[in-house]
């Protein structure tokens, strides 16, 4: 018998959101800039973001690869509460730590260690008011008061749970997601446009670099000023009034008018 490896075909199964460039580079034919690639809801299976210069949605030439979000470490608790704090996995690397909605008891105390960088933010917020509180890096939240996003830095950190002897309230829910959430900004060099290109195309890819068979475009636009000003500009004023002027502006046309539309 011969054995033969048993190869998984897995392509990202999502795509990214949206992608836009404005070109800055003065020169025909050349593009430069910052293409702001929006990034794909869920990140499971992604690896990369691969960049193209396309016609349309067919590739001409690989402009370069982006990797996807790294996930944040997963907390960590310890405390005699820990077995009804919920620490569990959701879409784009994040992590969600809950102590549900539907109440908590007296006497909880927990301590959830954390790893920056990343973002923290609340979906849910319900305590007893001046009482039972989260320290949150640092800053107590109690109430009903949603707590606001903040950033939490690299290193290690710490959100300490803690409910007193008497009155509780429904519990509370925060996300954990990687840093820079949303989109990535590629730079662009100078470079030229491949013959025929008219459009980025951008194709996510799974750990073994197989591509998603559909992606997102973006027509290019190239920013390419005219090089050639008008020879000369004459102007006579006919308007007899103190501060205000009238006539006829006379413009003597470029000597070369390639890339010229109008005269503004």
């Amino acid at each position: 018998p011969r054995a033969t490896e048993v190869m998984d075909y897995t392509p990202a199964q999502d795509s990214a959101t949206s992608v836009a460039f404005t070109d800055v580079d003065p020169a025909l034919g050349s593009i430069a800039g910052t293409l702001v690639i929006g990034r794909a809801a869920d990140e499971s299976t992604i690896s990369l973001y691969n960049v193209y210069f396309s016609i349309g949605s067919t590739k001409v030439s690989l402009i370069g690869e982006e990797p996807s979000l790294d996930a944040v470490t997963r907390p960590t608790c310890q405390g005699t509460s820990c077995d009804v704090i919920s620490i569990t996995s959701v879409a784009g690397g994040a992590w969600m730590m809950s102590r549900g909605s539907e109440g908590y008891g007296n006497d909880e105390q927990a301590t959830i260690t954390i790893q920056g960088p990343a973002s923290l933010y609340f979906t849910f917020f319900s305590t007893e008011p001046g009482y039972d509180y989260l320290n949150v890096m640092g800053t107590i939240h109690s109430g009903t008061e949603l707590p606001p996003r903040v950033d939490v830095p690299a290193g290690s950190h710490t959100i300490m749970w803690a409910s007193d002897f008497s009155v509780t309230a429904s519990g509370w829910t925060c996300v954990m997601e990687p840093s820079n959430a949303g989109t990535i900004d590629v730079e662009l060099d100078s470079m030229p446009i491949p013959d025929g290109a008219t459009h980025f195309l951008v194709l996510t890819a799974g750990a073994d670099g197989q591509e998603m068979e559909t992606g997102i475009t973006f027509e290019i636009t190239d920013f390419a000023p005219p090089s050639s000003v008008p020879t000369a500009v004459a102007f006579r004023d006919v308007d007899l009034g103190v501060g205000v002027i009238g006539g006829e502006i006379l413009i003597s046309r470029a000597s070369d008018e390639s890339g010229v539309a109008s005269y503004t």
